[in-house]
Protein backbone atom coordinates (compact mmCIF):
# COMPACT_ATOMS: atom_id res chain seq x y z
CA UNK A 1 0.00 0.00 0.00
CA UNK A 2 1.07 3.42 -0.66
CA UNK A 3 1.58 6.25 2.05
CA UNK A 4 0.59 10.15 0.99
CA UNK A 5 2.01 12.22 2.95
CA UNK A 6 0.98 16.13 2.28
CA UNK A 7 3.79 18.92 1.28
CA UNK A 8 6.16 20.24 3.95
CA UNK A 9 7.49 23.58 4.61
CA UNK A 10 11.47 22.55 6.11
CA UNK A 11 14.42 24.22 6.95
CA UNK A 12 17.52 22.54 5.58
CA UNK A 13 20.15 22.19 8.22
CA UNK A 14 22.83 20.42 6.05
CA UNK A 15 25.50 22.90 5.54
CA UNK A 16 25.98 24.78 2.12
CA UNK A 17 27.06 23.04 -0.82
CA UNK A 18 29.94 20.22 -0.64
CA UNK A 19 33.30 21.36 -1.90
CA UNK A 20 32.87 18.85 -4.69
CA UNK A 21 30.48 19.72 -7.66
CA UNK A 22 27.56 17.00 -8.76
CA UNK A 23 27.96 16.04 -12.82
CA UNK A 24 25.59 17.46 -14.22
CA UNK A 25 24.11 14.52 -16.12
CA UNK A 26 21.23 12.86 -14.20
CA UNK A 27 19.21 10.04 -15.67
CA UNK A 28 15.89 11.01 -17.31
CA UNK A 29 13.69 9.59 -19.92
CA UNK A 30 11.55 11.67 -22.78
CA UNK A 31 13.35 15.06 -21.71
CA UNK A 32 13.09 17.47 -24.54
CA UNK A 33 15.18 20.52 -24.28
CA UNK A 34 14.82 23.92 -26.03
CA UNK A 35 17.65 23.67 -28.58
CA UNK A 36 16.19 20.57 -30.90
CA UNK A 37 14.26 23.05 -33.25
CA UNK A 38 17.43 25.52 -33.30
CA UNK A 39 16.93 26.32 -37.45
CA UNK A 40 20.49 26.33 -39.49
CA UNK A 41 20.73 29.08 -41.58
CA UNK A 42 23.97 30.09 -44.23
CA UNK A 43 26.23 32.71 -43.23
CA UNK A 44 26.39 35.89 -45.31
CA UNK A 45 27.88 39.56 -44.30
CA UNK A 46 28.18 38.51 -40.92
CA UNK A 47 31.49 38.70 -38.02
CA UNK A 48 33.01 35.93 -39.30
CA UNK A 49 36.57 35.90 -39.73
CA UNK A 50 38.17 34.70 -42.69
CA UNK A 51 40.41 31.90 -42.63
CA UNK A 52 43.20 34.77 -43.70
CA UNK A 53 42.58 36.70 -40.53
CA UNK A 54 43.92 34.24 -38.40
CA UNK A 55 47.59 33.69 -37.66
CA UNK A 56 48.41 31.04 -35.19
CA UNK A 57 52.24 31.93 -34.07
CA UNK A 58 50.27 35.26 -32.11
CA UNK A 59 46.71 34.88 -32.44
CA UNK A 60 44.56 32.74 -30.06
CA UNK A 61 41.40 31.58 -29.79
CA UNK A 62 40.18 33.90 -27.01
CA UNK A 63 41.86 37.37 -28.43
CA UNK A 64 43.62 38.49 -31.64
CA UNK A 65 47.13 40.16 -31.15
CA UNK A 66 47.49 43.83 -31.85
CA UNK A 67 50.61 43.15 -33.47
CA UNK A 68 50.84 43.87 -37.08
CA UNK A 69 47.14 45.25 -36.56
CA UNK A 70 45.64 48.81 -36.23
CA UNK A 71 44.92 49.86 -32.31
CA UNK A 72 42.85 52.30 -32.12
CA UNK A 73 40.88 54.34 -29.81
CA UNK A 74 37.14 54.28 -29.28
CA UNK A 75 35.27 56.80 -27.92
CA UNK A 76 32.18 56.43 -25.80
CA UNK A 77 29.04 59.28 -25.10
CA UNK A 78 30.77 58.87 -21.47
CA UNK A 79 34.19 60.55 -22.83
CA UNK A 80 35.35 57.05 -22.06
CA UNK A 81 38.32 55.18 -23.72
CA UNK A 82 38.31 52.01 -25.00
CA UNK A 83 41.32 50.41 -26.93
CA UNK A 84 40.21 48.00 -29.76
CA UNK A 85 41.85 45.60 -32.27
CA UNK A 86 40.37 46.12 -36.20
CA UNK A 87 40.58 42.64 -37.74
CA UNK A 88 39.03 42.65 -41.41
CA UNK A 89 36.93 45.75 -40.12
CA UNK A 90 35.08 44.44 -36.95
CA UNK A 91 36.51 46.29 -33.45
CA UNK A 92 38.00 43.54 -31.24
CA UNK A 93 38.26 44.01 -27.57
CA UNK A 94 39.64 40.26 -26.58
CA UNK A 95 37.04 37.65 -26.85
CA UNK A 96 34.60 40.42 -27.11
CA UNK A 97 33.09 42.69 -30.90
CA UNK A 98 32.33 45.78 -30.46
CA UNK A 99 31.07 46.53 -33.65
CA UNK A 100 32.72 47.37 -36.89
CA UNK A 101 35.55 49.69 -37.07
CA UNK A 102 34.63 52.32 -39.10
CA UNK A 103 31.38 52.80 -37.43
CA UNK A 104 33.02 53.59 -34.20
CA UNK A 105 35.69 55.53 -35.64
CA UNK A 106 32.88 57.48 -36.94
CA UNK A 107 30.00 57.76 -34.35
CA UNK A 108 31.69 56.45 -31.27
CA UNK A 109 30.02 53.74 -29.09
CA UNK A 110 27.23 54.14 -26.63
CA UNK A 111 26.83 52.76 -23.38
CA UNK A 112 24.10 51.12 -22.21
CA UNK A 113 23.54 50.05 -18.70
CA UNK A 114 21.28 47.37 -17.07
CA UNK A 115 19.03 49.88 -15.87
CA UNK A 116 18.36 51.96 -19.27
CA UNK A 117 15.02 51.51 -20.27
CA UNK A 118 13.90 51.34 -24.15
CA UNK A 119 13.43 54.49 -26.39
CA UNK A 120 12.33 54.97 -29.60
CA UNK A 121 15.68 55.31 -30.66
CA UNK A 122 16.67 52.03 -29.24
CA UNK A 123 14.43 50.19 -31.62
CA UNK A 124 16.26 51.81 -34.78
CA UNK A 125 18.47 50.07 -37.07
CA UNK A 126 21.94 50.98 -35.88
CA UNK A 127 22.48 52.93 -39.52
CA UNK A 128 20.26 55.81 -37.73
CA UNK A 129 21.37 55.70 -34.20
CA UNK A 130 23.65 58.59 -34.49
CA UNK A 131 25.79 57.23 -31.03
CA UNK A 132 27.25 54.15 -32.33
CA UNK A 133 26.69 50.35 -33.36
CA UNK A 134 26.80 48.25 -29.49
CA UNK A 135 25.45 47.96 -26.27
CA UNK A 136 28.81 47.74 -23.60
CA UNK A 137 29.59 46.34 -21.24
CA UNK A 138 28.29 44.60 -18.25
CA UNK A 139 24.72 44.29 -19.08
CA UNK A 140 23.96 45.89 -22.14
CA UNK A 141 20.92 46.69 -24.26
CA UNK A 142 18.85 43.65 -22.26
CA UNK A 143 17.08 41.11 -24.04
CA UNK A 144 13.28 41.63 -23.54
CA UNK A 145 11.45 39.03 -20.83
CA UNK A 146 15.28 37.65 -21.14
CA UNK A 147 14.26 35.60 -24.06
CA UNK A 148 16.94 35.30 -26.47
CA UNK A 149 16.27 34.08 -29.51
CA UNK A 150 18.94 31.89 -31.62
CA UNK A 151 19.78 30.22 -34.75
CA UNK A 152 23.07 28.09 -35.89
CA UNK A 153 24.77 28.85 -38.85
CA UNK A 154 25.78 26.34 -41.63
CA UNK A 155 29.77 26.35 -40.81
CA UNK A 156 29.36 24.68 -37.05
CA UNK A 157 31.50 22.36 -36.51
CA UNK A 158 30.35 19.61 -34.79
CA UNK A 159 32.16 19.91 -31.41
CA UNK A 160 30.80 23.20 -31.25
CA UNK A 161 27.27 22.14 -31.65
CA UNK A 162 27.72 19.81 -29.03
CA UNK A 163 29.62 22.44 -26.57
CA UNK A 164 26.49 25.23 -27.57
CA UNK A 165 23.67 22.82 -27.07
CA UNK A 166 25.14 22.01 -23.42
CA UNK A 167 25.97 25.90 -22.74
CA UNK A 168 22.03 26.75 -24.01
CA UNK A 169 20.12 24.43 -21.43
CA UNK A 170 22.76 25.04 -18.86
CA UNK A 171 22.20 29.00 -18.95
CA UNK A 172 18.12 28.29 -19.39
CA UNK A 173 18.05 25.73 -16.17
CA UNK A 174 20.04 27.99 -14.21
CA UNK A 175 19.08 31.55 -14.50
CA UNK A 176 15.66 33.29 -16.08
CA UNK A 177 17.42 33.79 -18.97
CA UNK A 178 15.47 31.28 -21.73
CA UNK A 179 17.35 31.15 -25.28
CA UNK A 180 14.54 29.82 -27.58
CA UNK A 181 15.07 28.42 -31.45
CA UNK A 182 14.55 31.42 -33.65
CA UNK A 183 11.14 31.63 -35.63
CA UNK A 184 10.85 35.01 -37.07
CA UNK A 185 11.93 37.33 -34.88
CA UNK A 186 13.86 40.43 -35.77
CA UNK A 187 16.73 40.40 -32.92
CA UNK A 188 18.38 37.00 -32.62
CA UNK A 189 21.50 35.05 -31.98
CA UNK A 190 23.53 33.27 -35.04
CA UNK A 191 25.74 30.47 -33.53
CA UNK A 192 28.44 30.54 -35.87
CA UNK A 193 31.64 28.42 -36.72
CA UNK A 194 35.22 30.35 -36.96
CA UNK A 195 38.60 30.33 -35.92
CA UNK A 196 38.25 32.06 -32.55
CA UNK A 197 35.65 32.14 -29.52
CA UNK A 198 33.94 35.63 -29.44
CA UNK A 199 30.65 37.17 -29.48
CA UNK A 200 29.09 40.81 -29.52
CA UNK A 201 27.89 42.65 -26.09
CA UNK A 202 24.58 42.33 -25.14
CA UNK A 203 21.33 43.20 -27.40
CA UNK A 204 22.47 44.70 -30.57
CA UNK A 205 19.27 45.16 -32.91
CA UNK A 206 18.71 42.42 -35.74
CA UNK A 207 20.74 38.95 -36.13
CA UNK A 208 23.88 38.96 -33.80
CA UNK A 209 26.62 36.61 -34.43
CA UNK A 210 28.85 34.35 -31.62
CA UNK A 211 31.96 32.70 -32.48
CA UNK A 212 32.76 29.06 -31.62
CA UNK A 213 35.80 27.47 -32.91
CA UNK A 214 35.77 23.79 -32.30
CA UNK A 215 38.35 24.03 -29.33
CA UNK A 216 36.21 26.84 -27.39
CA UNK A 217 34.76 23.65 -24.87
CA UNK A 218 31.66 24.02 -22.85
CA UNK A 219 33.09 26.41 -20.60
CA UNK A 220 33.66 28.77 -23.54
CA UNK A 221 30.41 28.59 -24.91
CA UNK A 222 28.51 29.55 -21.93
CA UNK A 223 31.57 32.18 -21.41
CA UNK A 224 30.57 33.78 -24.89
CA UNK A 225 26.82 33.02 -24.10
CA UNK A 226 27.62 35.71 -21.19
CA UNK A 227 28.96 38.29 -23.41
CA UNK A 228 25.90 38.31 -26.02
CA UNK A 229 23.74 38.62 -22.76
CA UNK A 230 25.79 41.47 -22.39
CA UNK A 231 27.68 40.16 -19.14
CA UNK A 232 31.90 41.93 -19.41
CA UNK A 233 35.16 40.05 -17.86
CA UNK A 234 35.44 39.66 -14.34
CA UNK A 235 39.31 40.60 -13.74
CA UNK A 236 38.56 43.70 -15.64
CA UNK A 237 36.39 45.48 -12.97
CA UNK A 238 37.14 48.39 -11.93
CA UNK A 239 37.65 47.01 -8.12
CA UNK A 240 39.73 44.02 -9.33
CA UNK A 241 43.17 45.30 -8.20
CA UNK A 242 42.00 44.50 -4.85
CA UNK A 243 41.49 40.97 -5.15
CA UNK A 244 43.94 40.03 -7.60
CA UNK A 245 47.45 41.33 -9.36
CA UNK A 246 47.91 41.04 -12.96
CA UNK A 247 51.44 40.12 -14.07
CA UNK A 248 52.27 42.43 -16.84
CA UNK A 249 55.60 41.44 -18.25
CA UNK A 250 54.34 38.09 -18.05
CA UNK A 251 52.07 39.07 -20.74
CA UNK A 252 52.19 38.43 -24.21
CA UNK A 253 53.08 40.96 -26.81
CA UNK A 254 49.98 42.45 -28.32
CA UNK A 255 47.66 41.17 -25.97
CA UNK A 256 48.12 43.23 -23.22
CA UNK A 257 44.98 45.07 -24.07
CA UNK A 258 42.56 42.04 -23.11
CA UNK A 259 43.87 43.48 -19.25
CA UNK A 260 42.84 47.05 -18.82
CA UNK A 261 40.11 47.76 -16.41
CA UNK A 262 36.52 48.89 -17.33
CA UNK A 263 35.16 51.93 -15.83
CA UNK A 264 32.12 53.15 -13.70
CA UNK A 265 30.50 54.64 -16.75
CA UNK A 266 31.61 51.20 -18.98
CA UNK A 267 29.38 49.25 -16.48
CA UNK A 268 28.09 47.96 -13.65
CA UNK A 269 29.36 45.47 -11.19
CA UNK A 270 26.80 43.17 -9.48
CA UNK A 271 27.84 41.49 -6.18
CA UNK A 272 31.04 40.95 -4.54
CA UNK A 273 34.13 40.07 -7.23
CA UNK A 274 33.80 36.38 -8.23
CA UNK A 275 37.51 34.32 -8.56
CA UNK A 276 35.01 31.40 -10.42
CA UNK A 277 32.94 33.10 -12.58
CA UNK A 278 32.46 31.86 -15.88
CA UNK A 279 33.69 35.55 -16.80
CA UNK A 280 36.89 35.08 -15.30
CA UNK A 281 40.10 34.61 -17.19
CA UNK A 282 42.27 31.80 -15.92
CA UNK A 283 45.57 32.12 -13.79
CA UNK A 284 48.11 32.29 -16.83
CA UNK A 285 45.82 33.88 -19.83
CA UNK A 286 48.24 35.08 -22.75
CA UNK A 287 51.00 34.32 -20.35
CA UNK A 288 54.55 34.25 -21.91
CA UNK A 289 55.40 30.51 -22.22
CA UNK A 290 52.60 29.87 -20.10
CA UNK A 291 53.57 31.98 -17.18
CA UNK A 292 51.06 33.57 -14.62
CA UNK A 293 49.27 36.56 -15.69
CA UNK A 294 46.61 36.75 -12.84
CA UNK A 295 46.64 35.82 -9.58
CA UNK A 296 44.57 36.05 -6.40
CA UNK A 297 45.51 38.87 -3.64
CA UNK A 298 43.74 36.50 -1.12
CA UNK A 299 44.67 33.16 0.09
CA UNK A 300 42.35 30.07 0.22
CA UNK A 301 41.48 30.49 -3.37
CA UNK A 302 41.42 27.53 -5.77
CA UNK A 303 43.57 28.95 -8.56
CA UNK A 304 42.31 25.70 -10.31
CA UNK A 305 39.01 26.46 -10.85
CA UNK A 306 40.10 30.23 -11.79
CA UNK A 307 38.69 30.69 -15.79
CA UNK A 308 38.51 26.19 -15.81
CA UNK A 309 34.53 26.26 -15.08
CA UNK A 310 32.61 24.48 -17.35
CA UNK A 311 29.37 25.79 -15.19
CA UNK A 312 28.20 29.39 -14.10
CA UNK A 313 29.10 30.42 -10.77
CA UNK A 314 26.88 31.45 -8.12
CA UNK A 315 27.49 34.82 -8.54
CA UNK A 316 27.03 34.15 -12.24
CA UNK A 317 23.59 33.30 -11.75
CA UNK A 318 22.79 36.03 -9.10
CA UNK A 319 23.68 38.61 -11.79
CA UNK A 320 22.24 37.43 -14.69
CA UNK A 321 19.16 36.93 -12.10
CA UNK A 322 19.54 40.69 -10.54
CA UNK A 323 19.96 42.01 -14.77
CA UNK A 324 17.18 40.01 -15.89
CA UNK A 325 14.68 40.01 -13.08
CA UNK A 326 12.27 37.47 -12.33
CA UNK A 327 9.73 36.72 -14.98
CA UNK A 328 6.24 35.66 -14.56
CA UNK A 329 6.47 36.10 -10.82
CA UNK A 330 9.65 33.96 -10.86
CA UNK A 331 7.91 30.70 -12.06
CA UNK A 332 9.63 28.62 -14.70
CA UNK A 333 7.07 25.68 -16.07
CA UNK A 334 8.77 22.79 -17.80
CA UNK A 335 6.80 19.96 -19.61
CA UNK A 336 6.85 15.86 -20.04
CA UNK A 337 5.73 12.57 -20.31
CA UNK A 338 6.34 9.09 -18.40
CA UNK A 339 4.86 6.43 -20.38
CA UNK A 340 4.38 4.07 -18.15
CA UNK A 341 4.13 2.69 -13.93
CA UNK A 342 7.10 3.39 -12.52
CA UNK A 343 8.60 5.85 -15.21
CA UNK A 344 10.45 9.07 -14.25
CA UNK A 345 12.00 12.33 -14.95
CA UNK A 346 14.72 15.06 -13.55
CA UNK A 347 13.09 18.55 -13.60
CA UNK A 348 14.43 21.47 -15.20
CA UNK A 349 15.57 20.00 -18.49
CA UNK A 350 16.90 16.69 -16.65
CA UNK A 351 19.59 18.59 -15.34
CA UNK A 352 20.16 20.14 -11.43
CA UNK A 353 20.20 23.68 -10.11
CA UNK A 354 22.11 26.23 -8.35
CA UNK A 355 20.23 27.58 -5.33
CA UNK A 356 22.14 30.63 -3.88
CA UNK A 357 19.35 30.22 -1.31
CA UNK A 358 15.33 30.81 0.08
CA UNK A 359 12.12 29.43 -0.66
CA UNK A 360 12.10 26.63 -3.81
CA UNK A 361 8.67 25.84 -4.94
CA UNK A 362 7.54 23.45 -7.31
CA UNK A 363 3.73 22.48 -8.38
CA UNK A 364 3.09 19.61 -10.39
CA UNK A 365 0.01 18.94 -12.23
CA UNK A 366 -0.51 15.28 -14.23
CA UNK A 367 -3.25 13.44 -16.00
CA UNK A 368 -6.23 12.97 -13.84
CA UNK A 369 -6.57 9.17 -14.63
CA UNK A 370 -2.79 8.59 -13.30
CA UNK A 371 -0.88 9.03 -9.74
CA UNK A 372 2.18 11.18 -10.08
CA UNK A 373 4.33 12.04 -7.79
CA UNK A 374 7.01 14.94 -7.00
CA UNK A 375 10.17 14.60 -5.01
CA UNK A 376 13.26 16.97 -4.58
CA UNK A 377 16.85 16.08 -3.98
CA UNK A 378 19.61 18.17 -2.73
CA UNK A 379 23.41 17.60 -3.23
CA UNK A 380 25.02 16.46 -0.01
CA UNK A 381 28.36 14.72 0.97
CA UNK A 382 28.81 13.78 -2.65
CA UNK A 383 25.87 12.61 -3.18
CA UNK A 384 21.86 13.15 -3.62
CA UNK A 385 19.73 13.26 -0.64
CA UNK A 386 16.05 13.22 -1.34
CA UNK A 387 14.83 16.60 1.05
CA UNK A 388 11.47 16.53 0.59
CA UNK A 389 8.62 14.92 -1.08
CA UNK A 390 4.62 15.03 -2.13
CA UNK A 391 2.80 11.81 -2.37
CA UNK A 392 -1.03 12.86 -2.75
CA UNK A 393 -3.54 10.28 -4.17
CA UNK A 394 -3.58 12.06 -7.60
CA UNK A 395 -1.33 13.89 -9.78
CA UNK A 396 -1.27 17.18 -8.57
CA UNK A 397 1.50 17.66 -5.63
CA UNK A 398 3.44 20.76 -4.48
CA UNK A 399 6.41 20.83 -2.33
CA UNK A 400 7.69 23.80 -0.89
CA UNK A 401 11.15 24.50 1.20
CA UNK A 402 13.20 27.17 2.59
CA UNK A 403 16.07 25.86 1.15
CA UNK A 404 19.63 26.55 1.94
CA UNK A 405 22.90 27.79 -0.88
CA UNK A 406 23.32 24.34 -2.70
CA UNK A 407 22.49 21.81 -5.82
CA UNK A 408 18.87 20.87 -6.03
CA UNK A 409 16.73 18.67 -8.85
CA UNK A 410 13.18 17.79 -9.16
CA UNK A 411 11.82 14.21 -9.64
CA UNK A 412 8.61 13.67 -11.40
CA UNK A 413 7.42 9.88 -10.71
CA UNK A 414 4.70 7.70 -11.81
CA UNK A 415 3.36 5.82 -9.07
CA UNK A 416 0.80 4.43 -11.25
CA UNK A 417 -0.43 5.35 -15.17
CA UNK A 418 0.82 7.26 -18.02
CA UNK A 419 0.44 10.56 -19.39
CA UNK A 420 1.33 14.35 -19.90
CA UNK A 421 2.77 16.82 -16.97
CA UNK A 422 3.50 20.00 -16.35
CA UNK A 423 5.77 21.35 -13.15
CA UNK A 424 6.40 25.04 -12.53
CA UNK A 425 9.30 25.71 -10.43
CA UNK A 426 9.58 28.91 -8.64
CA UNK A 427 12.78 30.07 -6.45
CA UNK A 428 12.70 33.62 -4.72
Amino acid sequence: MKFKSIAALLLLNASAFAATEPTNSLTSANVKTQNNEIQTIETGDTASEKLTSFDSTKDHLWAYSSEGREVFNVVTDKGDVIKAVDVDGFAYSGDMILGRTQDLKNYGLKVYNGDDEENSAAQKTHSTDKLGTIIYPTSGRKWPNGRVPVAFASNLGPKAVEAINYALNHWNTNTNVQFVARSNERDYIVVQGGNSCSAMIGRQGGAQYVTLAEGCGYGGAIHELGHALGFYHEQTRQDRDNYVTIYWNNIQRGMEYNFYETTANQGTSHGNYDYYSIMHYRTTAFGINNATTIWPTYSGVDTARIGNSTQLSRGDIAAANAIYGTPDGGVTQYTGYLSKTNDFQIQPNGKYFNHSGGQIEGTLTGPNNSDFDLELYQWQSNKWVKVSSSTNYASSEKITINGQDGFYYFKVLSYEGSGNYTLKIKKN
